[in-house]
């Protein structure tokens, strides 16, 4: 009994703190993306192995930078094909950030180092 309580102890302190909301529609992505604030976008599928790879590094950023100064969305493409062919999402996964309604930065593929500065850069820190 006293394994099992400590598996699931410690199962716990690995769990995420933040979770990205997900948005699958043009009008769910505005009201983000139209705050005045930094929006990071993750376009993904849950079949893709780098956007599983790429999803841990997404999770620490925003949980060391989400909340007041930078938004964290993220968009399934299996869910949202109108999204995934408005921003061309094809390629993936693909990180758009947004100011204003207006993309300031594209990042393809897994790059967490590139994700880190930015979202760095963009939080004032």
């Amino acid at each position: 009994m006293k394994k099992l309580a400590l598996l699931l102890a410690s199962s716990f302190i690995s769990l995420q703190l933040f979770s990205a909301i997900e948005v699958s529609t043009q009008a769910q992505l505005n009201s983000y993306i139209n705050q005045g604030k930094v929006t990071v976008v993750k376009f993904y599928a849950n079949w893709c192995g780098p956007c599983k790879t790429l999803n841990k590094t997404y999770i620490q950023l925003e949980n060391k930078f989400g909340g007041e100064a930078i938004n964290f969305i993220a968009v399934n493409i299996d869910n949202a094909s109108a999204l995934k062919k408005k921003y061309g999402a094809h390629r993936i996964p693909l990180v758009l950030f947004f100011k204003n309604g207006q993309i300031i930065h594209r990042v393809l593929g897994n790059s967490p180092a590139d994700l880190t500065k930015l979202i760095t850069r963009y939080s004032g820190r």
